[in-house]
Order: structure tokens, then C-alpha cells, then sequence
């Protein structure tokens, strides 16, 4: 279900409008002539995503001990789908509260929250029939205007009328992740980059995108309850897994 409605939302951003913003065009502009090939790619088609970075090199950029992190795989049949999780335990106690419905109430329930770092959702874009790997990166995941999100939800609500793989839920969740999209640019990092701090079931956490050549992948940070340290150890973990590859 949730690799249907990214491929739905993916598609109805990019149809949302036809123009990046200025800035994204000189971006665009002064890339275009160096963007290649990465060397990210080779990791694309044999679903390797585990050898992005490795958990010496994510405790160094953290800062703690290698045999305090717990490594994950959440693999899917593709690599585009699948992500490797970093683990271990804060420093201070760190919670968050959820809220689940049972019948006509509400229970709130606080648990423990550890810190942790996902890294994948790796793919290959390529250059599409009209636009550069970039220009596409740009636009699909760059900045939105309220004319743009507002002329998204009126392609869901079509989308809904027309296609029996959009029902009212799905239309609902898609508009709602249309509304909630912020995110900015990220400069020196790859060929393009967007961030976003996002907020879900009560856990605060930043997400970033990154295209290097035609390969993009993601990057999510959850090791503090400062957005701002959540970021800045994005950007190392990023600039760590283009290090690998170069």
C-alpha cells in the first residue's frame, strides 16, 4: 500500500505544474553540464544498499561506541523500497506518545524512543523524455507553492473519479501528505538536495533526499529532540556515503 501511493504521489507532484522556481532553475542550470553517472548505482540493481556505509562509520559521525549500535535490514524486492536501520540507546531518556483508538475513546500511551538513523530507498532516475535527472529530482521533490499543492489535490480528487486504485482513503493520506510537504534545499551535498522536518504519530524527525549523478537515495535522522542535530548528522551520514563510492 505505501509503494502505491509513493508512486501515486511522486506522479501527481510532477504533474502539478511544468516550472521550477528561479533558484532551482540556476541550480539546474549550473549543474547540468557535471552531472554523470554515480557510482551509487552499481548498488541499484543488486538491492545492496547495506554497503552505503557501514556501522563504524555511522558511530564515528555520531559519536558513540561501534558496539553500541544495532544494524537492521528492511529489505525489500526492490532497492528503491528498502532501507538499512541504525540503532542504539540515547544518552538521556527519549519518549513519544502515541494515541490509539478503541471504539469511541482515545488511549495515549508514552514509550521509550530509541535513536536511529534509516538509510536507502536508493534509485536509479535517469533522464526522463523531457527533463535531465536533475531537473526531474528538482522538481518532484523541491519546494512547492500553494498553487502547486492546491492544483496536486484537484489531480487526486480526478485521479480518485477515474482510477479504482485511488479510493476516498487513499485520496485523503495523499492530499494530506500534498499539504504537509516543506521541504529546502540543501546546498553541497551531491548534485541536489531537499530536506524536511517532519512530524508523525508524535515522533519529530528530519528527512533528506539527495541525488548524486542519476542515483538518488534518503536518508531519515531521529538522535535527538534538536531538529537541528538531526540535520547536521543527515548531511554527515550523506557526504559519508558519497565519500564511499568516489
Amino acid at each position: 500500500m505505501k509503494q502505491i501511493l509513493f508512486v501515486l504521489i511522486t506522479v501527481i507532484l510532477l504533474g502539478c505544474g511544468g516550472k521550477a522556481s528561479k533558484d532551482e532553475a540556476d541550480d539546474t542550470s549550473s549543474n547540468q553540464k557535471t552531472i554523470g553517472n554515480s557510482c551509487l548505482s552499481d548498488l541499484v540493481e543488486k538491492n545492496e544498499i547495506e554497503k552505503m556505509i557501514n556501522k563504524e562509520q555511522v558511530a564515528s559521525i555520531v559519536g558513540i561506541n561501534v558496539d553500541n549500535v544495532v544494524f537492521e535490514e528492511n529489505k525489500s524486492s526492490r532497492a528503491k523500497y528498502s532501507t538499512v536501520i541504525f540503532k542504539w540507546e540515547p544518552v538521556q531518556e527519549r519518549t513519544m506518545t502515541m494515541e490509539v483508538k478503541v471504539g469511541d475513546r482515545t488511549i495515549s500511551q508514552t514509550v521509550p524512543l530509541k535513536n536511529s538513523i534509516n538509510v536507502g530507498k536508493i534509485d536509479l532516475i535517469g533522464d526522463k523524455k523531457d527533463q535531465s535527472a536533475l531537473e526531474y529530482f528538482n522538481y518532484v521533490y523541491g519546494p512547492k507553492t500553494k498553487e502547486e499543492k492546491e492544483e496536486a489535490k484537484a489531480r487526486v480528487d480526478r485521479a480518485q473519479e477515474t482510477s479504482d486504485k485511488v479510493d476516498k482513503k487513499s485520496a485523503e493520506t495523499i492530499k494530506s501528505m500534498v499539504d504537509k510537504q516543506t521541504s529546502s534545499k540543501v546546498s553541497g551535498i551531491g548534485s541536489s538536495a531537499f530536506g524536511s522536518v517532519q512530524n508523525t504519530n508524535g515522533m519529530t524527525y528530519y528527512n533528506l533526499k539527495v541525488l548524486h549523478g542519476d542515483t538518488m537515495f534518503e536518508i531519515t535522522t531521529d538522535v535527538s529532540d534538536d531538529s537541528e542535530e538531526d540535520i547536521r548528522i543527515a548531511k554527515e551520514i550523506a557526504q559519508q556515503i558519497i565519500d564511499n563510492c568516489n
